[in-house]
């Protein structure tokens, strides 16, 4: 099809462009097709985030996410097109970009947090849409950190192994830390347990920390315990337990670790089958077999346990502390299935991410993210591409396909028009065609927006767009009368329509002259012309000017040979226009008038008198001689006597020229 683009400020029509996109409408109709079907192939389908997305870019937090985080996407770009294969970056640098991108998530989330609490403590009630953007950014932030884990560590959990427990127990701990603050709370009060009838709350909180990993915690809440310093309690027990239990540090043999955990677990079994001590102790006989590795104890404590992925953590560290990452399907079906969490959206992306299914993961990250534009998808596809992660054959169009969506609504916002060339250029190959067709649209309000749109064409070589904005700005200088302005901007632009322009603008300079003599004023031309130098050379009109300016400061210094010489070209080539003729002529005058000097000869009297003749004869004769002015007429005549006695004295003297 044929794009067309008007000119921005009268709407004429400048010119047509081909763009080719052919192999785009194809991808679209597949896409259709396999959305129509439920086909793999299917994109993501926006329904009903348009609007919400368009609104959310004009809060605060959401217009810090995209400008920040166009800042690393930034850093992105350079780091892809610094390495040597594009398609296989460094992993270490992408972890990086990562964390900058969590950054960018946390500092949001945080302003909003602090939005809340200066609230409270003003009495009022925070935004409920301020609270929904708050919950989606803390969600965003657990994905991505999921994410580094699965794709962007992949290389280095297999160079290690790819044991993951550790890392999954990390994770849980950084994005549910609610439990956390709650043991912290209450080992500050450092009250000894209540009576169990009060104690909900801290066996909560103790089987919880238990789930994280935390033994650290769990050892130092149950010395609030009564029995705490009763050697022989059941108290006394776990909290020695929990001081043995062996870990998998960094550098550590696995065989090794693996003998030391299965005789510490083989002990904590063998006190659970022994031990008197925990005969009406639920909670600790609870704990116990928790550390013993009991699958059946997981359901009974599996209400303690916000999502699933919470579970399969604690299933994993009590019962395979060596998982690999690769192998965790029957583990994360298990607690998927206990915990029954199969339509919770977010939960459905922690299973895509760890069961290494990218493009379910892109495709859920859409539909659950919606109202933010897609911004996680855009990004996370971005990184996980040039990781080379296994899309199956659909990487690179569903990415080029994300970033249009994704720059469309950037489109929205006026105010973030300076960074949507970024994401265009990272479209695929059409991606240039589409950034000038939006720079086109953009409205110019100001001199500085145009400079600043020109600074984007300049940086991505869209030099016709370029000469577009420059004539646009041209012919509003010119509708101000502001003449230097124009011809500025037509310089600038310096294309043929410019051209045309800069000889129009200087026909409306040799007009204002014109007019201001008609007046008996006496302009100063050259003082014009030398402020428009560089436009000088791009017209054959403003070359006239050049030269005549010359030809006045000849005259003006008595140089009148060389001012002669210079009138009668004008005529010769024609540089001049044809009603300027006149004013020509009569500026002759000073030079037939001189004193005992004949400075034109016969043969250029002649000319001067065939022009005066031509003009005369001319259908337009009245416009051109009187220009509607009595006082020409007079003019005129004194003129034709200064001709003829110039003709007579050069005839007498015949002179060498």
């Amino acid at each position: 099809f044929y794009w067309f683009w008007h000119d921005m400020e009268d709407g004429r029509l400048l010119g047509e462009k081909r763009v080719d996109w052919v192999g785009v409408s194809q991808l679209w109709e597949h896409r259709r097709g396999c959305a129509r079907s439920g086909a793999p192939g299917a994109p993501p389908q926006r329904v009903k985030g348009t609007e919400a997305a368009s609104e959310r870019f004009r809060s605060d937090a959401a217009r810090h996410l995209v400008n920040q985080g166009h800042s690393v996407f930034v850093k992105m770009k350079e780091l892809r097109e610094s390495a040597v294969d594009p398609a296989n970056l460094d992993p270490k640098g992408c972890l990086d970009i990562c964390n900058e991108y969590r950054l960018v998530l946390q500092t949001c989330s945080n302003g909003l947090y602090d939005r809340f609490r200066h609230a409270a403590e003003r009495g009022q009630e925070p935004e409920p849409e301020a609270e929904v953007e708050y919950e989606e950014l803390l969600q965003m932030d657990q994905v991505w950190s999921l994410c580094e884990i699965f794709f962007v560590r992949e290389k280095h959990l297999r160079k290690h192994g790819g044991y993951v427990v550790q890392s999954l127990c990390t994770w849980v701990k950084q994005h549910f830390p609610s439990a956390a603050e709650e043991a912290r709370a209450l080992l500050r009060t450092g009250e000894q347990l209540p009576p169990p009838g009060d104690a909900t709350i801290f066996w909560t909180v103790v089987y919880q920390m238990l789930f994280q990993g935390e033994t650290a915690t769990v050892h130092d809440l149950l010395g609030l315990h009564a029995d705490a310093r009763v050697p022989t309690s059941a108290v006394a027990t776990i909290r020695q337990l929990l001081s043995d239990m062996p870990t998998l540090g960094v550098g550590d043999g696995i065989t090794e670790f693996l003998r030391v955990w299965k005789l510490w677990q083989k002990g904590c079994q063998e006190i659970l089958r022994t031990d008197a001590a925990f005969d009406g102790q639920p909670e600790l006989e609870l704990v116990l077999r928790l550390l013993a590795g009991d699958v059946g104890v997981f359901d009974e404590l599996k209400h303690f346990a916000d999502l699933w992925c919470q579970l399969l953590v604690a299933r994993l560290l009590y019962t395979n502390p060596l998982a690999r990452f690769y192998d965790l399907q029957i583990d994360i079906d298990w607690a998927r299935s206990t915990m029954d969490a199969a339509d919770d959206k977010v939960q459905e992306l922690y299973y895509h991410v760890m069961t290494l299914d990218p493009f379910a993961l892109i495709k859920g990250s859409c539909e659950c993210f919606d109202a933010w534009s897609w911004w996680l998808p855009v990004h996370l596809i971005d990184i996980l591409i040039g990781l080379k992660v296994k899309f199956g054959g659909h990487a690179v169009n569903l990415r080029a396909f994300l970033f249009r969506e994704f720059t469309e609504h950037l489109m929205t916002e006026p105010s973030l028009f300076a960074i949507v060339p970024t994401y265009f250029t990272s479209c695929g190959d059409a991606g240039h065609d589409h950034l000038e067709c939006f720079l086109e649209r953009v409205p110019i309000e100001s001199e500085k927006k145009a400079l600043k749109l020109l600074r984007v064409c300049a940086l991505h070589q869209l030099t016709r767009l370029e000469q577009s904005i420059c004539r646009v700005m041209g012919r509003r200088a010119i509708a101000t009368r502001q003449t230097g302005s124009a011809l500025a901007w037509f310089t600038r632009a310096n294309d043929e329509a410019s051209v045309d322009m800069i000889t129009q603008l200087a026909n409306l300079m040799l007009r204002d002259y014109q007019e201001a003599r008609l007046r008996g004023q006496q302009p100063d031309l050259q003082r014009k012309v030398k402020m428009i130098l560089p436009a000088l050379t791009l017209s054959g009109r403003m070359e006239f000017l050049r030269d005549y300016c010359a030809f006045l400061a000849d005259r003006q210094h008595h140089r009148y040979a060389e001012a002669a010489e210079k009138l009668i070209r004008f005529f010769d080539h024609d540089a001049a226009p044809r009603w300027y003729f006149i004013d020509l002529l009569l500026d002759a005058l000073p030079l037939l008038e001189v004193a005992g000097t004949v400075v034109f000869s016969q043969s250029d009297t002649l000319a001067l008198m065939q022009v005066l003749e031509g003009l005369s004869v001319s259908m337009h004769s009245k416009g051109y001689l009187t220009l509607g002015h009595p006082g020409r007429q007079e003019q005129l005549e004194e003129l034709r006597l200064a001709l003829a006695r110039n003709l007579a004295s050069a005839i007498m003297c015949n002179p060498s020229r």
